[in-house]
């Protein structure tokens, strides 16, 4: 029963210190200086000169503007250069620390 005690007791602690230490940490909001920017992720090889593109605005009250404009370029069995491509934009919701989108 001692034993089960000792293993129990600092598992339980555990726990409890992680929740309070995940409590802290959500928040309703993000500051500009956080997450305000262009971000790019650029291809090699042979797609060099093409990239995806992330765009984020704080507008505050927990609502982020977002801009995508993203691409997944390839090439086809022909040997031709070919891409996917999608854009979105739109208002995020902040909730804890991940920006929610959805459409309808």
């Amino acid at each position: 029963m001692k034993q089960l005690l000792s293993i129990c007791v600092p598992i339980g602690l555990a726990g409890i210190c992680t929740f309070d230490l995940h409590a802290q940490t959500v928040r309703s909001s993000v500051s500009a200086s956080e997450v305000n920017g262009t971000f790019r992720s650029y291809f090699k090889g042979k797609h060099r000169g093409s990239y995806k593109e992330i765009k984020i605005l704080a507008l505050g009250r927990g609502k982020l503007k977002i801009g995508l404009d993203l691409m997944y370029p390839y090439t086809t069995r022909t040997g031709e250069l070919s891409a996917n491509t999608g854009e979105l934009t739109g208002i995020a919701e902040v909730s804890g620390d991940t920006a929610v989108y959805s459409s309808e």
